[in-house]
């Protein structure tokens, strides 16, 4: 019905949705299989490794849950942009750039997922390694260099140079929010995996919407190919990663879902005749995004550093509400489709429209932030010691603990408070 719907588009007179995609119908259907069947094998090799989380089930069982998913859907995902490059980015010397230079620095992002997933890394330590990846990005593929330059939107242009350098440093902040709001995202099982099913098909049918209204040689076959190929390793992955997960994708994974994600979003940006799909693309990332600005304002707010942990997202909020894990997900699910189908009308309609639509949707959104108190510290629990039991042990040492420290605080604040 989406298809249908972008298809209906004025500019599609050339080509049809139908006709966009099954050229590149093989790309998602490589990394599809390859998921699933290259998980439940880094599973294998993560237990061997000790790469595991131990969980007490319900029953008071002990299971370990295997790390490393993300490298099953890095190689899925590889394979995947290998075939399709071969594909659709030989015709003219030089088309392959782009994909080459963003397979390089999902490389260098894994890479530093992985160590983070083995010995630790600190918050400093994988933002370095994300900048890193972003400059390799650049280097090779000079994806986001130019985004400024060749979309600037006003009637005022800076000197090129200063638009060059902003291009840059704009991209490399997208990049690195975009995969921290991912690794915050992967909280619970098939949360970060589900939603960037979503996420991504988004950025996919936007994608798809621009190729039928002429975009770029080189940009538009890139777009598909990285969005279908990231596409099918996540769905061939996350019946692995839904609750009660077996595999957990883990730093490496949920970086990959980011950097893909922003990859994408640049993508849209960059070469591009008008802005619309631009921030179409970000409004994708809208729930991600709001969990981590309501993260960073709570750390400021309560005077801690910005990288120091809680367990404040919206995620906990709902299990704090007495929702299961699946039930929390769902809800989430639900919010991350508003934000697509909102980016997919954005397409359709003027930019000043789209405005408007931002403008009311952050209105709910700060409403919904004071109502539930989602941007303080803590939040009213309702957990009971029957939900409690029905969560993961990860899950449930951090909420119980929190949830004493909050009431024992809130219980001395009360104490001073009261008359002697």
């Amino acid at each position: 019905m989406i298809l249908a719907a972008v298809a209906q588009t004025p500019d599609s007179a050339a080509l049809s949705a139908w006709d966009v995609l099954r050229g590149y119908g093989l790309v998602f259907v490589i990394a599809l299989v390859v998921s699933v069947v290259a998980t439940p094998l880094f599973a294998r090799i993560a237990r061997v490794l000790g790469a595991v989380e131990r969980r007490d089930d319900r029953g008071g069982q002990r299971r370990e849950v295997a790390y490393l998913g993300g490298l099953a859907i890095l190689a899925s995902w590889l394979l995947a942009v290998v075939v399709g490059a071969k594909l659709h980015l030989t015709g003219t010397p030089g088309m392959a750039d782009p994909v080459k230079g963003i397979v390089l620095g999902a490389l260098v992002l894994v890479a530093v997922g992985v160590l983070d997933d083995l010995v630790g890394l600190s918050p400093l330590r994988k933002i370095a390694g994300q900048l890193a990846a972003v400059f390799v990005m650049m280097g090779f593929g000079h994806v986001g260099t130019d985004i400024l330059v060749t979309s600037w939107p006003f009637e005022f242009r800076p000197d090129p140079a200063v638009l060059s350098v902003a291009s840059i440093v704009l991209s490399a902040l997208l990049v690195v929010g975009v995969c921290s709001a991912a690794s915050l995202l992967d909280g619970l099982d098939g949360l970060c995996s589900g939603a960037a099913v979503i996420m991504i098909s988004a950025l996919v049918v936007i994608s798809v919407s621009l190729t039928m209204a002429g975009g770029d040689i080189v940009y538009d076959p890139t777009r598909m190919i990285v969005g279908l190929a990231i596409l099918g390793a996540i769905v061939g992955f996350l019946p692995y990663n839904y609750n009660p997960a077996s595999v957990l994708m883990g730093s490496a994974g949920s970086m990959l879902l980011g950097f893909s994600a922003a990859v994408m979003i640049l993508l849209l940006g960059e070469r591009v005749p008008t802005q619309r799909y631009f921030w179409a693309a970000l409004v994708v990332m809208g729930l991600p995004a709001f969990d981590l600005l309501l993260a960073l304002f709570r750390r400021l707010s309560a005077g801690r550093g910005l990288f120091a942990p809680d367990a404040c997202h919206l995620h906990h909020q709902l299990i704090r509400q007495g929702l299961t894990v699946r039930q929390a997900v769902s809800v989430l699910y639900l919010l991350v489709m508003v934000f697509a189908a909102m980016s997919l009308l954005m397409v359709r309609i003027r930019l000043r429209y789209s405005l408007v639509i931002l403008l009311v949707l952050g209105f709910n959104l700060v409403l919904i932030t004071l109502s539930f108190r989602l941007h303080r510290p803590g939040s009213p629990s309702r957990l009971t010691d029957e939900s409690v039991a029905r969560l993961p042990r990860s899950i449930d040492a951090q909420l119980v603990e929190e949830s004493a420290g909050s009431d024992a605080e809130e219980g001395a604040a009360n104490r001073s408070d009261s008359p002697p």
